[in-house]
């Protein structure tokens, strides 16, 4: 049989290509009506949000702000920091201390320094001596109450005559609050002054890299031994 014969299926055939008015009936459909709608059609948005990447918002939500980015704040530490490797420093002795922790962090990221942590701060007297043997500068950082683990090697400074650079963070001054302190940090000062080597106190944050460029310029260019002592005042008084 003809498929055109059919009159049933004609007329399918011929409802299927004729186009459907917006608000047309449907023949055999049982609703009668279909209105479409382009916000039915439209699919549902998506709103990036600060606080939950991917969750559904409305069509109508009120945007949020926009993620600000971050933006690192220098601080005296860092300055300290790159003023040092501006003298060519790149050997940095260290014993872990807190009053030291931005100095440390940065060496070891750095990958045009050599940073080594010791066991014990004599042992960054030596270190010193060898990075001037191989024609290279450091620096020595430790806590002042390491200082006097330092008191015998502190002579081969004095005879040997290397350049000699250390920043010690204060204890036992203003605000301490552990007595155990209170004694080498008091102590420090006359000692190593005793050892021929010059003490550049400094409180404020305003004289930290004027102090510490003159410290590296007496002893990178005078030959001198310094000690710059980075005080409580500046770093905060501690109770342990």
């Amino acid at each position: 049989m003809d498929r055109l014969s059919n009159p049933s299926r004609s007329r399918r055939v011929n409802a299927a290509a004729t186009p459907i008015a917006k608000d047309a009936p449907i023949p055999g459909c049982a609703v009668g009506r279909v209105v479409l709608s382009v916000q039915q059609l439209r699919p549902t948005s998506y709103i990036a949000s600060d606080t939950d990447e991917g969750e559904q918002m409305g069509t109508q939500s009120t945007p949020k702000p926009k993620r600000t980015s971050k933006v690192k704040i220098s601080t005296w530490q860092d300055g300290l920091y790159d003023l040092l490797r501006e003298h060519q420093i790149t050997q940095f002795a260290y014993v872990p201390d807190a009053g030291h922790r931005t100095l440390i962090d940065r060496s070891i990221a750095d990958p045009q320094v050599h940073s080594v942590a010791l066991t014990t701060e004599e042992e960054g007297v030596a270190l010193l001596a060898g990075a001037d043997l191989g024609g290279a500068r450091g620096v020595l950082l430790m806590q002042s109450s390491g200082a006097g683990n330092c008191i015998n090697f502190l002579s081969m400074v004095t005879g040997s005559g290397f350049p000699f650079l250390t920043i010690l963070s204060m204890r036992g001054d203003y605000g301490e609050g552990n007595p155990w302190q209170v004694p080498m940090g008091q102590s420090v000062q006359p000692i190593l002054e005793a050892l021929g080597i010059q003490c550049l106190r400094v409180d404020r944050e305003d004289d930290v890299l004027q102090s510490a460029n003159a410290a590296a310029t007496m002893v990178f260019h005078s030959g001198q031994s310094v000690a710059l002592l980075l005080t409580q005042r500046l770093l905060g008084a501690k109770q342990f």
